[in-house]
């Protein structure tokens, strides 16, 4: 008689504990903002937030579990901070939205307890974005890409500027080596920025419906783009970018930030997403947490990633594989080609059961109801899985694989 060996894992699961996660992402520390948070950067144990009614927010994040606001600086000229980026001991906010102001501020963070504006340079249009390389800061307006000279901060100095078509509306910017790239409505476009007081488009790719974020590592962009989710661009070739890769995110992309093998993504009401990327061709997610308000932005550090969250504030997860803790059984087994690969269940009402690989990818989904057991024999090879039940308070589930 052969002997086989059964892995039993057991679920206790309820909508209190599993609504919000896919089991290995897990919130570690939060900070609910009085006002509502737009935008973040991260430098050393400080969180700089930019929010809608308050130019600045400084978190000391050093302990993630419990972070703490040190400061705040508010302006009683502008109203809106859009994009921030952080750059030496000075803080860089984009400005504009509706006829308020508009425009770039630099902030003197030395000092986080005390921070102090130490200049304000005015933009023709509304400024969304900002991002600091080297001596130069970049801004995308309404109408094209705005370079200052920063290396005297209290005295920026405009020094370029590249025409953007009014139908693209440049939104976000990352700058890499010689190359800007912003995105907009439908596209992205390629800065050649060699020489940042003579810009030029060097090559563009449209990208359906907008791209509100953009992160470039190596060879690849990868783009948040509002409900077509996380495009990847081959960029090797800046004069023509194309699109390889995509992942259809269930929400709204507004953020993208890359850290190691891994985008994260902020994906509106359907919260924070964790991409697998190190196929560029074929991203897969594997992890995600359902924000407690929409997610506006991300940064990360794999494996930190810390989300705006409107009224929620900041909000800090923290990713990691799946733990695979089962209690090992033995049954017999009269055939010893035949697997085993079922899981079990008694539910109340009729659920979706998600599966999952231990490092957190969603291998399937379907629907259960009443007493069963679901067959895997022709979807997973033997291993450990996890499942999880949305919606389904106070059941038990068992998942049983052969090893």
């Amino acid at each position: 008689m052969n002997k086989t060996f059964l892995f039993v894992l057991v679920l206790y699961a309820s909508t209190a504990l599993i609504a919000g996660d896919s089991l290995n992402v897990k919130t570690i520390g939060s900070y609910e903002s009085s006002t509502l948070a737009k935008y973040i950067t991260i430098s050393g144990d400080y969180a700089y937030l930019s929010c809608f009614d308050m130019a600045l927010k400084i978190i000391d994040v050093s302990d993630r579990t419990n972070p703490i606001e040190v400061s705040h600086y508010q302006t009683t000229d502008f109203y809106n901070p859009n994009g921030i980026h952080v750059s030496g001991t000075n803080a860089f906010l984009a400005y504009g939205f509706d006829n308020d102001s508009t425009g770039m501020a630099v902030v003197d963070i030395s000092n986080e307890s005390g921070p102090f504006e130490i200049s304000y340079t005015p933009t023709e249009l509304r400024a969304h974005d900002v991002y600091v390389s080297g001596s130069y800061a970049y801004v995308p307006e309404c109408l094209g890409l705005c370079i200052y000279d920063i290396s005297s901060p209290s005295t920026p100095d405009s020094i370029g500027y590249c025409e953007i078509s009014l139908l693209s509306h440049p939104q976000c910017v990352f700058v890499s080596g010689n190359y800007a790239y912003v995105g907009g409505t439908k596209t992205l476009k390629i800065i050649n920025i060699t020489d940042p007081h003579k810009p030029f488009e060097s090559g563009s790719c449209t990208v359906e419906p907008y791209v509100w974020g953009v992160f470039v590592s190596g060879n690849y962009a990868c783009l948040a783009a509002d409900i077509s989710g996380l495009k990847i661009l081959d960029v090797s070739d800046p004069s023509n970018p194309a699109v390889i890769g995509s992942y259809d995110t269930p929400g709204s992309a507004n953020a993208v930030y890359v850290s190691g093998s891994y985008a994260y993504v902020a994906d509106d009401f359907a919260g924070l997403r964790v991409i697998d990327i190190s196929t560029p061709t074929t991203p897969q997610e594997v992890g995600y947490y359902e924000t407690p308000n929409i997610a506006l932005d991300v940064y990360a550090s794999h494996p930190y990633a810390y989300v705006t969250c409107q009224s929620k504030g900041l909000q800090i997860y923290e990713y990691g594989e799946l733990p695979v803790s089962v209690k090992e059984t033995q049954a017999q087994q009269p055939c010893i080609s035949c697997s085993l690969n079922k899981l079990i269940y008694d539910v109340a009402e009729k659920t979706d059961l998600r599966i999952y690989a231990p490092n957190g990818r969603l291998l399937f989904v379907t629907q259960i109801s009443g007493k069963g057991a679901v067959d895997f024999s022709n979807k997973l090879v033997s291993g450990v899985y996890f499942a999880q039940l949305s919606d389904a308070p106070g059941n038990r589930v068992k998942l049983v694989i052969m090893n």
